[in-house]
């Protein structure tokens, strides 16, 4: 896995609880992104399908997970503790 960027976020019920739903749009290939912290919610959620079918929930924590940014994704809002998320991706225009 090659990337030229890293970007850490974090969360918590007051100041920022959660990620909106986006696309990422000069990602050059997947991401990866590491959960870490004590918290409640804050699931990732990924539309394979499409935004208006219901999202994948991902829960792991503490292991690196694969994903295209280029679909629609975000996470859940958590309702207690602190969420980080390391997020190392490949900034530049996408493969063709």
């Amino acid at each position: 896995f090659q990337y030229n960027a890293v970007l850490i976020n974090r969360y918590d019920p007051v100041l920022w609880s959660e990620c909106e739903i986006h696309k990422d749009a000069n990602n050059y290939a997947d991401s990866r992104m590491l959960v870490l912290g004590n918290y409640k919610g804050g699931d990732f959620l990924i539309f394979p399908h499409g935004r208006e079918h219901a999202p994948l929930r991902i829960q792991e924590k503490y292991q690196w997970i694969k994903f295209d940014g280029h679909l629609w994704h975000g996470s859940a809002p958590i309702t207690s503790g602190i969420r980080y998320s390391v997020i190392a991706f490949r900034f530049g225009d996408r493969e063709p």
